[in-house]
């Protein structure tokens, strides 16, 4: 498992809310992702439940 690979997978869903991740997270970041998993797929599936819940959060603060 390597940073590289979690830091392409968030680029690659960028528009679909990847930016979250590729904009905020350090190297650091990434590195406690892959620790906290023991399979990369678990670490792109957490990237992308922490993506969803942030743009969850942003349409709950817009004001209509």
């Amino acid at each position: 498992m390597s940073v590289e690979a979690l830091k392409k997978f968030a680029y690659e869903n960028y528009e679909d809310g990847g930016h979250w991740v590729v904009e905020t997270f350090s190297t650091g970041d990434y590195e406690l992702v892959l620790r906290s998993f023991a399979t990369l797929e678990e670490a792109k599936a957490d990237l992308q439940d922490y993506w969803e819940l942030m743009a969850e959060r942003e349409a709950d603060c817009r004001f209509e």
